[in-house]
């Protein structure tokens, strides 16, 4: 199956080669873009023959599977620091809006690259979309447990899902604009995010 390793590296050295085939993949997906990936040129910039990238990677979508889990798993890390810090809101859709900001602040140029190449991969793989569907699963809990411990255990879970949702979209739109306007798309995306303010939901108390 294309989310597997063909090998599975026991040895240090054979971890290293599969984290540079890795590093060489992002490289080429930021410089080249999804379309133009391949397993050949793949070979070429991570400095090894095509038979050692094909001995871990059968295929050229295991290759964009395992970038995606890796770039979902530094995803979480980001997620999981940022709600974990301290922060000033009053209401749900204020976390949201934070986290979000706090979000697309630590990203840089090419890792907005990276998020509009490994998008394209979300529409055409159904590998990427299982790992992409587990990351938000595991978002939204991140965000009810966070709720939970301030008062806003009755948040509506369609709310959340809808949260989540909106926030991947608003990201993609920040990553796909020029770089001189980001910053100006990303102030206009955690307004619209806070705008989704449900009346039902409550102030914050305690």
């Amino acid at each position: 199956m294309p989310d597997k390793l063909r090998t599975q590296p026991t040895q240090d050295r054979a971890r290293l080669r599969i984290d540079e085939i890795l590093s060489a993949a992002r490289r080429l997906l930021v410089r080249e873009g999804y379309e133009k990936f391949n397993t050949n040129l793949l070979a070429q910039e991570s400095g090894c023959n095509i038979g050692t990238v094909y001995r871990y990677f059968p295929e050229k979508n295991g290759v964009i599977v395992a970038v995606y889990r890796e770039w979902l798993a530094e995803a979480a890390a980001k997620n999981d620091e940022v709600l974990s810090a301290p922060g000033e809101w009053s209401h749900p859709a204020d976390l949201a809006a934070l986290h979000f900001e706090a979000f697309v602040d630590g990203l840089s140029d090419d890792d907005h690259k990276l998020a509009v190449e490994l998008t394209k991969a979300l529409f055409m793989n159904r590998h990427v979309r299982d790992a992409d569907d587990l990351h938000k699963a595991g978002l939204i809990k991140a965000y009810r447990d966070v709720l939970t411990e301030t008062g806003f255990s009755d948040v509506d879970p369609r709310l959340l899902d809808f949260w989540a949702e909106l926030c991947f979209s608003l990201m993609l739109m920040v990553s796909m604009a020029p770089p001189a306007e980001r910053s100006f798309v990303k102030r206009q995306a955690g307004q619209v995010i806070r705008s989704t303010i449900n009346p039902g939901a409550g102030d914050k108390t305690g």
